[in-house]
């Protein structure tokens, strides 16, 4: 899977006996991040390594590394309160409040996806007898997401020792975490969230995050969320069209609707992204890929893939048993194991992530010191490097306090996290993953936090 976040911007051309500008019919354009996806995974280690290795993620996660990057730009500025002057910049001083940075005003953000994102906008009908594709996506099982055993088929449908289930009958509009396997042991599978899940709450709270939710005012929102078209269903099909609107667009509607409007600073809007499925696509995307075996039957290995028969997709009555039953004469499909990152911020380096592990390409980590050299540039442990630069936050023996409030300097990441970031966004945040469609959110605990200054790890 590959993603993007792209920029548009309205550009102006002077007329030849006019001083007045008149805008263009076509809007200047360009990526900001893209990355391509590849497996997840449950291990972590201080910080270094990436859990949720997914397209889409990492390719959010580049837009927070650029405006941290123009940022950190701009206080080497005269004008300290001003992005740089390239004619690319996203940010532009915020006339709210001094010191905050806001989108630029002529500028949008939109989001490609090569195929629909996991979760929620993965359900639809493939073929013309309304046979469901199956997501593979972990439905969670609480009494905050309204989901119980009886829903989702019974108790031999639930996963030892989590609170997830591979449901016999796929429900809609529900939470997820990320596909995976499951027969692994409840440490080992991922807890990631779906990525429809995550495009809705981004929609709502912004694409910047917790760490940089004080300095935008107002949030990074995305306006357009564009797909490619699923070479599996027909030409004419608008199922994945409207999976994506139910999943995405919908539930953001929903969200909002829970939100009173007293609890909405000014400054704040509510932005609806839309959703847009497109002819154009990749050759070696997933689900072309699939497509082609799904009509051959049969693929030899002589172009780099493994052969295979997809999963058969599941109908409404079918069984667990149906859904993973595949060809005996073929093997299953494997994603690439490494994902690739770029940023415009740095546009002659391009990232190489092994999913599996979450760090970088290497030797094979032996040490704590071995994952902090291996680090991937959109790890917490390096995202946050930039905001400590930026706050002046170096080491637990640093006098200096979070702007944001006069509390004693945070000695690990979530204390750091929770000093830095706007309440408001905090308190909004709070609210929507605990009450409303988004209720049962998993959120990373304890095992989630590291020391701020690493101290046991020297490198």
């Amino acid at each position: 899977v590959y993603a993007a976040v792209v920029a548009s911007r309205a550009t102006t051309l002077k007329q030849k006996d006019a001083k007045v500008s008149a805008p263009l019919r076509e809007p200047e354009c360009w990526t900001v991040t893209s990355a391509t996806g590849t497996k997840c995974t449950a291990h972590r280690m201080h910080g270094c390594v990436l859990h949720d290795s997914h397209a889409e993620v990492l390719a959010r996660r580049g837009l927070v590394r650029v405006l941290w990057m123009e940022i950190m730009s701009s206080k080497k500025t005269s004008q300290p309160n001003s992005p740089s002057n390239d004619q690319h910049c996203l940010l532009e001083a915020s006339p709210n409040k001094q010191g905050k940075f806001q989108l630029r005003s002529d500028t949008q953000l939109h989001l490609y996806i090569s195929c629909s994102p996991c979760g929620d906008a993965a359900i639809y009908p493939v073929t013309n007898d309304q046979i469901m594709l199956h997501s593979g996506a972990k439905v969670i099982v609480s009494k905050e997401s309204g989901v119980d055993a009886t829903v989702c088929g019974g108790e031999d449908c639930l996963l030892d020792g989590t609170n997830v289930a591979r449901e016999k009958v796929q429900l809609v509009g529900k939470l997820r975490t990320k596909s995976g396997r499951s027969n692994l042991p409840p440490h080992l599978r991922s807890n990631s969230m779906s990525c429809s899940d995550k495009i809705v709450k981004w929609c709502v709270l912004g694409l910047q995050g917790g760490n940089l939710s004080a300095l935008m005012d107002p949030p990074i929102l995305i306006t357009t969320i564009i797909v490619s078209k699923d070479k599996r269903i027909s030409e004419n099909s608008v199922a994945q069209q409207e999976a994506l609107q139910r999943a995405i667009p919908d539930r953001v509607k929903r969200v909002w609707e829970g939100i009173s409007p007293t609890d909405v600073s000014p400054q704040w809007h509510v932005l609806i992204p839309s959703v847009v499925v497109v002819k154009e696509g990749f050759a070696s995307d997933k689900a072309a890929m699939e497509s082609r075996v799904q009509a051959e039957g049969f693929r030899s290995d002589k172009d780099g893939y493994k052969s295979k028969s997809p999963v058969v997709a599941s109908s409404p009555e079918s069984s667990p048993d149906r859904k993973r039953k595949r060809n005996k004469t073929t093997t299953p499909l494997s994603p690439c194991g490494i994902s690739l990152n770029w940023q415009y911020c740095d546009p002659d380096k391009t990232e190489l992530v092994v999913g599996t592990r979450g760090i970088c390409q290497g030797k094979k980590p032996k040490s704590a010191r071995d994952y902090v050299k291996l680090a991937s540039r959109l790890s917490r442990l390096d995202l946050l490097r930039l905001a400590q630069k930026y706050y002046n936050l170096q080491t637990p023996s640093n006098t200096t306090t979070c702007d944001n409030n006069a509390s004693p300097t945070p000695r690990t990441y979530q204390e750091f996290k929770r000093a830095v970031s706007c309440p408001d966004w905090c308190e909004r945040k709070t609210k929507i993953l605990t009450s409303g469609i988004l209720a049962g959110w998993l959120r990373s605990g304890k095992e989630g936090d590291f020391p701020m200054s690493n101290q046991s790890i020297k490198v």
